[in-house]
């Protein structure tokens, strides 16, 4: 009788841990993965903006922890941003001290999954401009 209360205790209690564990774990949904590459399409001419956005066609590369993220825009110097991703919403802001521009930069966009390829479509704001730019970027293919 008492190696059968031992077996329960040692071997029921964990078993029973891990099930309520899977069960409180059931709802929690990953963020949608959007590191990587991104061209960048900007749907307005640039203006002020354009230290930010640098004189090449502009990519944005993002990497990406969980809900975390670190963008990089190849202005020169590149602009590096940091945010979060929260559903389809992205938002970032230019980190301290991270990049030599004139103005904070700040990026709004929403992902959108369905498009082939994928698409971040949003607006990036200088701290000193009156107005924002709005874009487009399409994830590049790995091989880019």
């Amino acid at each position: 009788m008492k190696s059968v209360l031992n077996y329960l205790i040692l071997v029921g209690l964990p078993v029973c841990g891990v099930l309520l564990i899977l069960r409180a774990g059931q709802s929690l949904k990953a963020p949608s993965s959007i590191g990587g590459a991104w061209a960048v399409e900007v749907s307005a001419p640039l203006g002020c903006g354009a230290s930010a956005m640098g004189s090449e066609p502009p990519v944005l590369i993002i990497a990406q922890s969980g809900p975390h993220l670190n963008l990089t825009l190849n202005s020169n110097p590149p602009t590096i941003l940091s945010g979060v991703i929260e559903a389809a919403q992205v938002t970032a802001s230019q980190t301290e001290g991270a990049s030599q521009s004139a103005a904070p930069v700040y990026l709004e966009a929403t992902l959108d999954s369905q498009a082939v390829p994928d698409q971040l479509s949003g607006q990036i704001t200088l701290a000193g401009c009156s107005t924002s730019l709005p874009f487009t970027a399409t994830r590049r293919p790995p091989s880019e």
